[in-house]
């Protein structure tokens, strides 16, 4: 049987079953598949007390609790293992939609020209967009607005311009030159 044949029957990758190839010739003993994912530490029942009464000393939250606790027990607990706990004795709402495991849902249309988004960012300003500060290639300065159009199918920018103010003028101007080159699309959503 081919590697792949053989690793699809122990559902297993087959660079993984290399890898076990490899330690059963370099030891001989057959090597044991673990069970996946992190192994969990067995609950603590001092650190639970802990959390306890650290949330009864500040009433806080759980990530100022974790550091709290880090600086008063010199010892480490994760917020999210805090907020278990603080939820378990009624100090903190379960909250269920973060229970859930979120699904991404690619909300792209099919065909060019029947979406385009149109939203505007302050160059310099947001986390990220300091990077379009590229002299001579934008003519754009910090501070100034940057509009973008782009279709939803193709993820194309069809228009774009950089203003001193983000203005409803200044999204028709930019909106109705990019009609005026790629024509008119079935509809159009704005930030």
């Amino acid at each position: 049987m081919s590697n792949r044949k053989i690793a699809r029957v122990y559902d297993i990758t087959p660079r993984r079953l290399q890898q076990l190839w490899a330690q059963y010739r370099s030891t001989g003993q057959m090597p044991t598949l673990s069970k996946p994912g992190r192994p969990r530490n067995p609950p603590d029942p001092g650190e639970e007390e802990i959390v306890i009464r650290a949330y009864e000393k500040h009433h806080v939250c759980a990530v100022i609790l974790e550091h709290l606790i880090q600086k008063e027990q010199g010892m480490w607990v994760p917020h999210n293992k805090i907020h278990r706990y603080l939820a378990k004795h009624g100090y903190a709402a379960r909250n269920p939609r973060k229970q859930k495991r979120r699904r991404w849902i690619r909300y792209e249309r099919k065909h060019s020209m029947s979406l385009w988004h149109m939203d505007w960012f302050q160059v310099g300003k947001l986390g990220g967009l300091h990077k379009l500060h590229r002299p001579g290639k934008t003519g754009s300065e910090p501070g100034k607005w940057l509009v973008a159009v782009q279709d939803d199918a193709s993820r194309k920018i069809m228009g774009h311009g950089v203003f001193q103010n983000a203005t409803a003028r200044h999204s028709i101007e930019v909106l109705k030159h990019a009609m005026e080159i790629h024509g008119v699309p079935d509809s159009v959503i704005t930030g």
